[in-house]
């Protein structure tokens, strides 16, 4: 890029900034699509650009804004931006031109609205103390760096259906390695982790789920961390895998625990803490219940 160029981007970054503290919500819009416009035209300004939009989303909600209607908008289009972003495509060695790489996602104590990060890959996502309304959809999305979700809330269904976590995660400022991070997060709706891949720690420690928590086929290559979880209802993890320690001390269940078909791995058994009731039968190495439960 030429200097004159970069100061021609450099202007209209500003001005597109600027329109965000408009008060209207079509020329918060229009700044919208004119710094993803930017972040696509160049791959030097994507780490920019997605900063400003993740600080929109950190903004408070305008409870009583006269046009809240239509800053409910500009709020799902900035979150439409970054997903579209962060979706690598269909075909493996040919991501899709519009898929930003190692872009650092910062939600930390942002309001998300009806998130759809379906099939997203987020190299860095730092989502701690935040607050998802609606559907949070992460279903195969893809962890490859930091993905703390520590102290956050989702007040309706959290999807993260056959998502792969695979990389460090944070916890305030200290970095876990190979650690996916839920300590403290609180579920009010159905929690869905299907399917999903846990390379490392699976940190649930403290979180609270009021409605079912669904870990069937769930696979754990590291610990499984659920001490002093608050189970509200049934808590499922039939056929999950546990390659490396489980540990549900202090876990509390408002109905059944169930592991029907869940597998444990071998070596380092004597440190699991199953829920009453449960044991490994040696000869399977699968979770049975006993009898008088």
């Amino acid at each position: 890029m030429t200097p004159l160029e970069e100061l021609r981007a450099t202007g209209l970054y500003v001005r597109a900034a600027r329109q965000l503290g408009a008060d209207t919500a079509p020329v918060r819009l229009a700044g919208l699509h004119a710094l993803e416009r930017l972040g696509q035209a160049g791959a030097a300004d994507r780490q920019q650009v997605t900063d400003v939009l993740c600080a929109y989303l950190q903004l408070p909600l305008p409870g009583q804004r006269p046009d809240a209607a239509q800053e409910r908008r500009v709020r799902l289009a900035a979150q439409q931006i970054l997903a579209r972003h962060l979706r690598p495509g269909p075909a493996e060695h040919t991501p899709d031109p519009a898929f930003w790489a190692g872009v650092v996602v910062d939600l930390t104590g942002a309001t998300v609205i009806d998130a759809d990060f379906t099939g997203c890959h987020l190299h860095d996502a730092r989502i701690d103390e935040a607050t998802f309304t609606g559907t949070a959809g992460f279903v195969e999305a893809s962890f490859a760096g930091t993905a703390g979700f520590v102290d956050t809330r989702f007040t309706g269904p959290a999807e993260f259906d056959r998502a792969v976590f695979s990389g460090p995660v944070g916890f305030g400022d200290t970095i876990f390695a190979g650690t996916a991070g839920f300590a403290g997060a609180t579920f009010d709706g159905t929690a869905g982790f299907g399917d999903t891949t846990f390379h490392g720690i699976a940190r649930f420690t403290g979180a609270v789920f009021a409605r079912d928590a669904l870990f069937g086929g769930a696979a754990f290559s590291g610990t499984a961390q659920f001490a002093d979880v608050r189970f509200g209802v049934d808590a499922w993890f039939t056929e999950a895998t546990f390659a490396g320690i489980a540990r549900f001390t202090g876990a509390a269940y408002g109905k059944d625990a169930c592991f029907d078909g869940a597998v444990v791995g071998v070596g380092g058994r004597d440190r699991d803490e199953w829920p009453a009731g449960w044991h490994v039968d040696p000869a399977t190495r699968h979770l049975v219940r006993a009898p008088h439960h």
